[in-house]
């Protein structure tokens, strides 16, 4: 069975590309040596459009009425709550511009009104070299170092120094919990279920936080805050995996750049690269699952646990739940073994 793989490596040779969805600009070059916060590349965004029907927004009885009391023409610039039309009377009722933008178009009452486009940015997500560019559409970056996969991210990007939290890994960050070492740098820490401690890590400027697990219900929060979250195992309260661990506390101190954004879609996962002065190896993105790979087991009761696969069981397994599936035999840190379906392993390499 092929399926995706979960890095944790500690030295590996990284490449990302980063493309545009639109034509734009490529803002660095071949050889360039870039951050992982840089912006590489950047579009226009195309404007949004908007109907404003001033002939029933203001109760006018005929189109030429409507036409009559619009006080901009096709062509000209408004700003948010300038005044696009009026009635007559001592007390006239208006319509307001609901957003900055240009008028393209009257027609039969209605205004279009094109408000401004916005910039899309790209930032490298990894410090490295530019070592190939696409003109107006992306660019390649490649870099050695430890590199480590989580399973949801909350967007963002920054880099800083590795710092471990002095609790034990499977305890929940609160924000008592929280110190001032914590300043400036990126924290490990097990789990988080209130959102008041993600706010408290907003206002001690923590550069990002690396969670095992956190609370699903947090997940509004989370977006909202100004660092960076990548979640190692997913939510609930899932422990993080040993294997993870000791990547983490072999690094610590070092500079890490944690990249929150993702795309499933992509099979792209939120990642943590740690870069090191050493050539490694690339790494391939789906494995198979054989015996002697390293796995982790991401339902309970072993969610979160790394495992030695000790063999895929032929045909299908009869589960205590009365299901029949694929399934395989792994060996558990406490040298326990259990049967697992296939579907809930990971493979780590």
């Amino acid at each position: 069975m092929i399926t995706p793989v979960t890095h944790l490596l500690p030295l590996t040779h990284l490449r990302r590309d980063r493309m545009l969805p639109v034509k734009g600009r490529v803002l660095v070059s071949v050889g360039s040596h870039v951050n992982a916060t840089d912006i590489v590349a950047e579009a226009d965004q195309d404007g949004g459009h908007l109907i404003l029907d001033v002939r029933r927004a203001l109760n006018f009885r005929r189109m030429e009425e409507a036409h009559k009391r619009m006080r901009y023409k096709v062509g000209e610039k408004v700003e948010k709550g300038d005044i696009l039309a009026q009635t007559g009377g001592i007390i006239p009722r208006v319509l307001r511009a609901p957003a900055d933008g240009k008028i393209i178009g009257i027609y039969r009452g209605q205004i279009i009104l094109e408000t401004p486009g916005g910039k899309l940015e790209i930032q490298a997500g990894i410090t490295g070299k530019v070592t190939e560019v696409l003109p107006d559409r992306g660019l390649v970056i490649e870099g050695d170092g430890a590199l480590l996969q989580g399973v949801w991210g909350n967007g963002k990007i920054a880099v800083g120094m590795l710092l471990i939290n002095d609790q034990p890994p499977e305890d929940e960050l609160t924000r008592a919990t929280l110190n001032v070492n914590m300043r400036s740098a990126v924290v490990l820490a097990g789990h988080v279920a209130s959102p008041e401690t993600l706010i408290a890590a907003d206002e001690l400027l923590v550069r990002g936080l690396i969670l095992a697990s956190m609370t699903a219900d947090l997940i509004e929060t989370a977006v909202k805050v100004n660092y960076p979250i990548i979640l190692m195992e997913g939510f609930g309260r899932i422990p993080l995996n040993q294997a993870a661990y000791n990547l983490f506390s072999t690094n610590e101190k070092r500079d890490i750049v944690i990249n929150a954004v993702w795309d499933a879609d992509r099979n792209e996962k939120p990642e943590l690269f740690i870069p090191l002065p050493a050539q490694g190896s690339p790494a391939q993105d789906y494995s198979e699952l054989t015996r002697g790979k390293t796995v982790r087991v991401t339902v309970p009761p072993y969610a979160g646990q790394s495992a030695l696969l000790v063999a895929v069981r032929p045909g299908l397994t009869l589960l205590a739940n009365g299901q029949r599936v694929s399934a395989a035999d792994v060996q558990l840190g406490t040298n326990q073994v259990v049967t697992v379906p296939l579907a809930n392993l990971d493979v780590l390499e």
